[in-house]
Formats: C-alpha cells, sequence, structure tokens
C-alpha cells in the first residue's frame, strides 16, 4: 500500500550544526503541539497546524535526519528535468534533449555521489556549458534536496505553505524545499 511523505529539507544547515538545529526546530513543533515528544514523535493534539484543510488525522509519525542526506520524491515519480542556475536552461532527463536519457541520469547519479560522500559538487549545464554547484540546480517538482537536515513528516496531510515559511523563520530564517513523495 505504501504511505506518503512530505521532507522539510533545510539547504543552510551545515553538518555542524545540523544537531543543534534538529533539536531547535522539534522543541518547536512539541511546544506548539504540533508533535509530541518521545519515540517516532507522533502527532501532536494540534498537529492540524501544521497542514491545509486537511479531512483525515496524521497517521504517522516524523522522523528528523541531522546529517547530509539527499531527500527525494520517491520511486513512484522521476523528475524530467533540472533547471540551470545559470541560464535556466533545462538538463533533460526523459531522453528529449541533447543528452540521452541514460547519459543525463548518469551525469546526476556521479554528482549526487560526490555530493553526498564530500558535500560538494558540480553538475555542468549542456545549454551554457558552466558549471553550478548541484545544489543550485533546480529540480522539476521540488523532487531533490540536497541537505544536511530534514524533517519528514509521513502518512500527514499536505504540509501549509505558512507552516512551512513559519518552521523556516524557526531554523534562523534558513532556505527550505518540501520535497513530497510515496512509498
Amino acid at each position: 500500500m505504501g504511505y506518503r511523505y512530505e521532507t522539510v529539507a533545510d539547504h543552510d544547515a551545515t553538518l555542524e550544526d545540523a544537531a543543534e538545529l534538529a533539536d531547535r526546530g522539534l522543541k518547536w513543533l512539541v511546544a506548539e503541539g504540533i508533535v509530541r515528544d518521545g519515540p517516532g514523535h507522533p502527532p501532536g493534539e494540534r498537529w492540524y497546524l501544521a497542514v491545509g484543510p486537511a479531512d483525515l488525522e496524521p497517521g504517522g509519525t516524523l522522523e528528523i535526519m541531522p546529517l547530509r542526506a539527499v531527500f527525494d520524491g520517491g520511486p513512484r515519480r522521476d523528475p524530467s528535468y533540472a533547471v540551470c542556475p545559470h541560464c535556466a536552461g533545462h538538463l533533460v532527463l526523459d531522453g528529449i534533449g541533447r543528452y540521452t536519457e541514460q547519459v543525463a541520469w548518469e551525469l546526476v547519479e556521479e554528482a549526487i555521489d560526490t555530493w553526498h560522500d564530500t558535500g560538494r559538487a558540480a553538475l555542468a549545464c549542456p545549454h551554457c556549458g558552466r558549471d553550478a554547484d548541484l545544489t543550485a540546480w533546480a529540480w522539476d517538482g521540488d523532487y531533490f534536496a540536497f541537505a544536511c537536515l530534514g524533517f519528514t513528516f509521513r502518512d500527514w496531510p499536505p504540509l501549509d505553505g505558512g507552516f512551512v515559511e513559519e518552521f523556516a523563520r524557526v531554523l534562523g530564517g534558513h532556505r527550505v524545499t518540501v520535497v513530497a513523495g510515496r512509498y
């Protein structure tokens, strides 16, 4: 059957401050009543403050990952393209473009592996030819986020944009992306 998830990925967290930011974020979520403290961080009595209009209560928990991770939209969908931060050209990932689908994905996977191992990686744009930091590329449907901190809400109704903005402020005004998917 699977489950739905949304991860709030913090792009500005570093490995050095991820644990402190994870603690700050959790304390705020608990104080607001959105989750409860304890194993798995189940939904709190005021979970509804984090979601848009919802007919169903959350069925899952919160997982916090204060480590370098590649957050993605899961196996049930793939991005069609990535957008270069220099020229806004598209690196097409579905086989219709300068590279074949296999070559494009090999380039992306190599950059992802390098980023995961080192925290830095570049991806060359097929249009302007410039290298750009992997974390600066935009991904179709916010499919990928490369970050050192993520808060994953499993089987919750969709998170509300206002909640996400407030949560980013709690994390120090950091840039965040919400990556959604299904397993």
